[in-house]
Order: C-alpha cells, then sequence, then structure tokens
C-alpha cells in the first residue's frame, strides 16, 4: 500500500523526470523555482521542509552534512549519482519510494545508489 502523497520540494539539480513522475503520483511537488527560492542555502531550504513536514528530494550530497539540529528535524532522500543520469535516477527512486515515504514519516535520511536504499537516523543532539 502506497504511503498517503506528500508535500516534496526538490532541489534546484532535480530533473523534470523525477518531477514529473511524482506529480504523476499526486504527490505536491515543488521546485525551488515554483517556490521563488533558487540560489538560497541548503539550510534554508531544509528549514522550509520543516516547517512544511516535506521530503526533499536532491542530488547534493551536503544535504546529508548540515547542523546537527537540522538533521534532527528534517527529511530527505538522496540520490547518490557520480554522474547525474535522469532516466536511472528516475528508475531508481521509482524502485525506492514507497520504502523512502515509510522511513520519512520521522526525520532521518534516505540514500539511493544504484545498489542500495538505506536509512540514516539522525544525529543525535
Amino acid at each position: 500500500m502506497r504511503p498517503h502523497p506528500r508535500e516534496i520540494p526538490l532541489d534546484e539539480n532535480v530533473t523534470s523526470s523525477i518531477l514529473n513522475f511524482l506529480r504523476s503520483l499526486k504527490h505536491e511537488v515543488l521546485t525551488l523555482k515554483e517556490l521563488q527560492k533558487r540560489g538560497v542555502l541548503n539550510s534554508q531550504v531544509a528549514k522550509l521542509a520543516i516547517e512544511n513536514e516535506a521530503i526533499i528530494v536532491t542530488f547534493d550530497e551536503d544535504y546529508l552534512e548540515l547542523k546537527r539540529d537540522i538533521q534532527q528535524e528534517f527529511r530527505v532522500i538522496y540520490i547518490y549519482m557520480h554522474k547525474i543520469n535522469p532516466l536511472l535516477a528516475r528508475t531508481l527512486l521509482q524502485k525506492h519510494l514507497d520504502y523512502c515515504l515509510e522511513r520519512l514519516q520521522l526525520p532521518g535520511k534516505v540514500i539511493i545508489t544504484e545498489n542500495a536504499c538505506d536509512f540514516k537516523e539522525p544525529l543525535e543532539k
């Protein structure tokens, strides 16, 4: 059973194929451009997501290194790719989305690679 649709802000580096895929599943997906937040700091995007209990989708590893107080509260799906391949990224997210949404009902991060999908709890304060 698919968890209910979520609000999902997409980082600036996320491709339109992922945007379209998530919208096809009726998730409320917003780009930083649509939110008029292009160029803002990752910590500000994370705080926006926290305020809205939203899940960030990104290819930017920097989201995994935010300050502990932010990590305690935010939810992120990080898709690791050495070189971004939009079709593969969409396929990986499609394969692991239910797991991601289930695990990210609480704060934490899900890291998707070609070979794995792992949940990491927030760092201790």
